[in-house]
């Protein structure tokens, strides 16, 4: 076996790793309660949207317990190699930079740029393409269908967002999440359920990669 075989075959193993650990829904059922408060937070009180947004964190902790209560139990825990954060964080960082550099040429060839209304006007486009970057990474490390659908649906709503008819730009941002979360919810409940179903408690087990 050559050497870029070999890297094939590890990025498979991780990529199976991944997906073995994202069976359960549960991180699309946080992903959709997340959206919903940032939603609805944005509808009642857009400047405080920002502190909606830090939810992310305490969803963090909430995925780790929920994980540790039902998956855990049922499938064993696996061990992944830690993602490398200088790595990662520079590449998300060019993702969002080439997101906005598109968004600007679009508005500078095809837009009025010199209304701001019309930069308003395709905000939710701009972050629907800004969040797909997370979206993108989940599917790539995961493979999974519905991790791809979410990558096409949070670019493709944005779009739709942006030419539907709103009150203000906090309205067209919220009307995305608040589709962002119907999605994520609907998709991550019934996955959930199906999870436990079709997985009894079993004694737990780790499985480390190397």
């Amino acid at each position: 076996m050559t050497i870029k075989e070999m890297g094939k075959e590890v990025q498979e193993f991780e990529k199976r790793a991944f997906r073995y650990t994202a069976q359960d829904g549960i991180m699309e059922m946080l992903f959709g309660v997340l959206f919903f408060v940032i939603a609805g937070v944005m509808q009642a009180k857009p400047h405080l949207t920002w502190l909606a947004a830090l939810s992310v964190f305490p969803m963090q902790f909430l995925l780790k317990q929920m994980k540790s209560k039902f998956t855990y139990p049922r499938i064993g825990y696996v061990k992944t190699q830690d993602e490398d954060s200088k790595e990662f964080s520079r590449g998300f960082l060019s993702f969002l930079v080439m997101v906005f550099a598109i968004y600007v040429a679009a508005m500078l060839f095809w837009g009025d740029y010199h209304k701001w209304d019309a930069w308003m006007k395709w905000m939710p486009a701009l972050v629907g393409g800004f969040c797909s970057g997370g979206m993108i990474y989940i599917s790539g490390k995961t493979g999974l269908w519905r991790h791809r659908f979410l990558v096409v649906f949070c670019v493709g709503w944005g779009f739709a967002c942006s030419i539907i008819p709103a009150v203000n730009v906090y309205h067209a941002i919220s009307h995305w999440c608040f589709g962002l979360s119907f999605v994520g919810l609907c998709i991550g409940i019934p996955v959930f359920f199906y999870f436990l179903k079709t997985n009894p408690v079993r004694n737990n087990e780790v499985i480390d990669e190397k």
